[in-house]
């Protein structure tokens, strides 16, 4: 006789259209509609609930592409992806690079990085505030050990790099009558936050965000130098200019220091 934990995992399964052991519609209770209908309605019921988390998640998606053709698409992302959390929230990070190999998507070259942005914004929406960064504490830092310093990112935070103007196709279709939008071959580098309770848009330029993602990376800030460096050689990089704007903007939220000229010191002698 199965087991309650048994019974429960086919029964999961089986929501979720995988396999199961055959005798799982026999666990369920006989209630005007036969076992295996009303297995069904379940299962149509928690597809229908991913769907509409789906689209709650990637409206933009879903208003370029139409209604119908989301729906079909985002079915098929549930048969190919079954969700691994309780909690909604989790599920649909895979979506973009689902569509990038989804054969009826594969016109709509800009989709899979609209997808990354829109996962990005719903992420950094349910991310925690963070206190603001001590300016205090990082004054209070021997000069000798600047390079050594950690800084963080803030966790509300998400940079993107596309060759598509995402910002611009986002904002247009905030609207029911969007503009048309010009794809020019170019590149395109944005940090995507929520600062005080509100999600904004910040445009970078390569620097920047090479920059940003050094640091993302946990690299130390003499670290960070000698890369921006050695990436682009014929440009007057400020380090200092860049720290001061990005704490402003909260997008730096805090740092340690992993070690001192001290520590040198000691490991020389």
């Amino acid at each position: 006789m199965p087991t309650l934990r048994d019974i429960q995992e086919q029964f999961a399964r089986h929501l979720q259209g995988l396999p199961t052991s055959p005798d799982i519609a026999a666990q369920v209770k006989f209630n005007q509609l036969q076992n295996n209908q009303r297995l069904q309605v379940y299962q149509n019921n928690f597809k229908l609930s991913l769907v509409s988390s789906l689209a709650a998640v990637y409206p933009v998606i879903r208003k370029l592409v139409g209604e119908e053709f989301f729906d079909y698409a985002a079915k098929n992302f549930i048969q190919n992806t079954p969700s691994k959390h309780g909690n909604l929230h989790e599920y649909g990070s895979e979506f973009g690079l689902f569509l990038a190999e989804f054969e009826p998507a594969k016109q709509l070259t800009y989709l899979p990085d609209m997808a990354r942005f829109e996962w990005a914004y719903h992420r950094v929406f349910h991310e925690l505030e963070t206190n603001p960064f001590d300016l205090q504490r990082l004054q209070d830092v021997d000069e000798q050990d600047y390079g050594y310093i950690v800084f963080s990112l803030n966790p509300a935070s998400r940079l993107i790099a596309s060759n598509y103007p995402l910002v611009e196709i986002w904002q247009a279709n905030q609207s029911d009558n969007p503009p048309e939008i010009k794809l020019e071959a170019k590149k395109y580098f944005f940090l995507i936050g929520r600062r005080k309770f509100e999600n904004v848009f910040q445009s970078l330029d390569e620097v920047e965000y090479q920059f940003l993602n050094l640091i993302k990376d946990s690299k130390m800030l003499g670290e960070i130098s000698t890369a921006l460096i050695d990436m682009f050689p014929d440009q007057q990089i400020d380090l200092n200019q860049l720290l001061v704007k990005n704490v402003t903007l909260n997008n730096i939220s805090d740092f340690k220091l992993v070690r001192t000229s001290k520590d040198d010191e000691c490991l020389i002698k």
